[in-house]
């Protein structure tokens, strides 16, 4: 299982979407498009569209960082959320 995260220095739910992610010990793999081209292409790639924070789960595209609708998406893969 893997989870990738795209973000952007400029928009702040990239990083609410890494410090959630962090704080209940899911491992990610995190790449900034701002720093990172070859990301920023694949995020458009995977999600068609050039805005940021971009979430895959297991493959499955999540636009955005909506908590409730991260959370959803974790248990269907099958992620248990650790609080620490």
């Amino acid at each position: 299982m893997t989870i990738e995260l795209y973000t952007s220095k400029q928009n702040r739910f990239g990083s609410e979407a890494k410090a959630f992610l962090e704080h209940y010990h899911i491992p990610i793999k995190a790449f900034s498009i701002d720093e990172d081209p070859v990301a920023a292409k694949k995020m458009v790639e995977v999600s068609g569209q050039y805005s940021s924070p971009v979430l895959v789960i297991d493959g499955e595209v999540i636009l955005g960082f909506f908590e409730k609708e991260v959370v959803r998406k974790l248990a269907e893969h099958g992620y248990v959320l650790q609080i620490s």
